[in-house]
Parts: structure tokens; C-alpha cells; sequence
């Protein structure tokens, strides 16, 4: 976790020259090589630190966030494109400042 934090710290140097809030994307073409461990990870850190952090699930084929923290059968990201409220749909996770918009309910 300790590597995470400084991967957080590296990615705040940089960030501080922006100003509010701002939108982290990790992606990777190959299936396996980390993208849901390392932003929960992430995710944790910021939390951790202070940071109100929500992770958003766009996998709509591997939906491996959403299923990591079980919130496979939540309203999410697909809900929300179609109308659903936003706040609605986005749940907390199991720290302060951690919140999930899961990929929403397949049909």
C-alpha cells in the first residue's frame, strides 16, 4: 500500500496545478493486468487522505469493479446515461470519502 500512496503523492505534485476536482482514467486493452486492483487501491488512498473519491465502472464487458465490490445488481453508469439521478445511483463503499457508480444492471 505504501507504493500506492506514493503513486497518489506523485499524481497530487502534478494535480496541484489544477484547481477543484478532476477525473483519473485507467485503462489497459489486455484483460488480467491489474486496472480494478489498482484503482481501488487508488481509491483507498485518496479516501484515505481526505479525498471525497468515487470510482466509476465504464467496463461494460468485464464489469469487474461493480463485481469486485458486489454491486452488480446496483443502478450504475448505463442507468445514468439513460436518465437515472446520478446522486441516486452512486453508493457508498466500506471507507469514508469511497463511493461507487457501479456499471449498472445487465439485462
Amino acid at each position: 500500500m505504501n507504493c500506492v500512496h506514493r503513486l497518489r503523492n506523485k499524481i497530487e505534485s502534478i494535480r496541484l496545478r489544477l484547481t477543484g476536482g478532476y477525473v483519473a482514467l485507467v485503462s489497459s486493452p489486455f484483460q488480467g493486468d491489474g486496472k480494478t486492483t489498482l484503482v481501488t487501491l487508488l481509491g483507498h488512498s485518496y479516501a484515505a487522505a481526505g479525498f471525497k473519491t468515487c470510482l466509476v465502472d465504464c467496463d461494460f464487458i468485464g464489469r469487474s469493479l461493480s463485481h469486485h465490490f458486489e454491486k452488480l445488481s446496483n443502478e450504475g453508469l448505463k442507468e445514468v446515461i439513460n436518465g437515472a439521478n446520478l446522486a441516486e445511483s452512486v453508493v457508498p463503499l466500506d471507507a469514508e470519502n469511497l463511493y461507487l457508480l457501479s456499471i449498472g444492471i445487465d439485462e
